[in-house]
């Protein structure tokens, strides 16, 4: 038998493996109780808003349900210039690669090591497109698409993600996407020039482009404005805009998960801290 006051070092270390799993827990629980409760009450919200139909949107108005399909915008359809994916909506994206730095714990103490790193340098894309119904159409605004609760990016696709890597030099991106965008008028000419210099790092290039193709069907919850003359559908604060589902459903359904995850976290870290407690409590009766 130990004295009193002694603590094996087994027991010492169970306590610690017992206690670190224990907060993270606690600390996961915390986090899931805070999203589940913004989740739940931007489904009470969402919930409250009526549905409408698309040629009933008028600016200014309460937030409604929407229900459609893609459709197109006041430029009609419009053809992706890198894919030639015909589509309501596109969006490209030019991002550089460059070789960055950044400092970590070596052998010799904090180091700065290289590392390879991408910014967004340049953006473009189609504009509003439209959700249609039996009704008619109203606008989207392009902000929509990237406040959704869908899954894989629906109702957009990826239809390109190109990475060339073939140093700074511009003329080496003459061809392949970079090519046709600046040949189209949608990239500056001499853009890259301003990225070929030795003290930007500059290897490479990434040129993403995303498309909405007409008749995917979706939901909208937002607010119009008035823009040109009419209507656009925009976010209300910082609840999503586009579900597979009614959004008050949507939302409600993934509060419920939330909260369900955090009383998963909080019963796992209660049993690992009142586990890491007994053994304190008992650590005299402990072999050391």
């Amino acid at each position: 038998m130990l004295g009193a006051g002694t603590t094996p070092p087994l027991v010492t270390l169970g306590v610690a493996l017992l206690w670190i799993p224990g907060l993270f827990c606690l600390i996961a629980m915390v986090i899931f109780l805070i999203v589940g409760s913004r989740l739940w009450r931007g489904g009470q919200v969402a919930r409250q808003a009526p549905p409408a139909r698309c040629a009933d949107v008028r600016p200014g108005t309460r937030p409604v349900h929407l229900s459609g399909t893609s459709s197109p915008g006041p430029r009609g359809l419009v053809t992706a210039p890198v894919s030639g994916i015909e589509c309501v909506w596109y969006r490209d994206r030019v991002y550089r690669l460059y070789q960055g730095s950044r400092w970590q714990d070596g052998a010799n103490g904090w180091e700065q090591v290289a590392t390879r790193a991408e910014e967004l340098v340049w953006e473009g894309g189609s504009g509003p497109f439209a959700l249609g119904d039996e009704s008619g159409r109203v606008l989207l605004d392009p902000v929509v698409v990237d406040r959704r609760t869908t899954t894989r990016g629906y109702p957009k696709e990826e239809a390109v993600d190109d990475r060339r890597e073939e140093g700074p030099e511009p003329r080496h991106y003459d061809y392949g996407p970079i090519g046709v965008l600046t040949s189209s008028g949608l990239l500056p000419a001499r853009f890259l020039d301003g990225f070929a210099g030795p003290e930007a790092r500059t290897f490479g290039y990434r040129v993403t482009e995303e498309v909405i193709r007409p008749g995917l069907p979706f939901h909208v919850f937002g607010v119009a404005a008035q823009r040109g003359g009419q209507p656009v559908m925009a976010p209300v604060g910082d609840i999503p805009a586009i579900s597979v589902d009614g959004m008050g459903l949507v939302l409600t359904r993934g509060g419920r998960s939330a909260t369900a995850m955090a009383l998963g976290f909080g019963l796992a870290g209660a049993a690992c801290l009142a586990a890491s407690a007994l053994l304190l409590i008992f650590r005299t009766h402990l072999p050391g």
